[in-house]
């Protein structure tokens, strides 16, 4: 039986976290930092393709959601690539005021 991508995520982490020297710990952790970060926007893109199969397949934001666990307007965010009232709020908050 193959092992979630999500397990062997988490065996990476401790993997790393198991590096015994400092700098070569420090080292690693930049790297897998920067691989993470360019990694989850293909994991966005992913998943939202795979819901937008899910919708062409027939099956409702609701009926995806109770598979997928989560609420079926979070469906229609995922699957549009809409981000969270959150995340809106935010980036807001960051934009520098005009003057």
């Amino acid at each position: 039986m193959t092992k979630k991508p999500a397990t062997r995520l988490r065996e990476a982490v401790q993997a790393l976290a198991d590096i015994p020297d400092p700098t070569e710990r420090a080292l690693a952790a930049g790297d897998m930092t920067e691989a993470v970060r360019d990694a989850t926007s293909d994991v966005a893109r992913i998943r939202s393709q795979a819901i937008q199969q899910l919708r062409t397949d027939g099956l409702s934001y609701r009926t995806i959601g109770d598979k997928l666990g989560i609420h079926f307007t979070r469906v229609k965010q995922l699957e549009t690539g809409e981000t969270t009232g959150r995340r809106k709020k935010s980036a807001t908050a960051e934009e520098p005021a005009e003057s």
